[in-house]
């Protein structure tokens, strides 16, 4: 056995930890009301995610240098606007109902 952390390992058992990189694909531009497709895969493989949660967020909303997922998820889901769950194609569709202000400055 060894020390590691704040725990003890036996031999044979390593802690692997594994981070997907994803990918998500939306239109720059929808008219309102237009069902949209926001397409979700793995960055590598681009193997479709399914059931990840999709939110909608203003990134000036958030003030302050996120580097952490977690964090940056809580942030989303307390900010941002749930959007739905991807299915087993890794796409979740969307119709936003309300005119937003784009990145760009135009009109959506």
């Amino acid at each position: 056995m060894c020390w590691w952390g704040k725990r003890w390992l036996r031999s044979g058992f390593a802690i692997i930890a594994i981070k997907h990189m994803l990918s998500v694909k939306a239109p720059e531009i929808a008219l309102v009301g237009q069902q949209v497709t926001i397409s979700v895969t793995e960055r590598y493989t681009s193997e479709p995610v399914a059931m990840a949660g999709v939110w909608a967020i203003d990134m000036n909303d958030i003030v302050v240098d996120v580097e952490d997922a977690e964090v940056f998820a809580s942030l989303a889901e307390s900010l941002g606007e749930f959007l739905g769950w991807t299915d087993n194609t890794g796409n979740v569709y969307h119709a936003s109902m309300r005119q937003a202000i784009c990145a760009g400055g135009g009109e959506g």
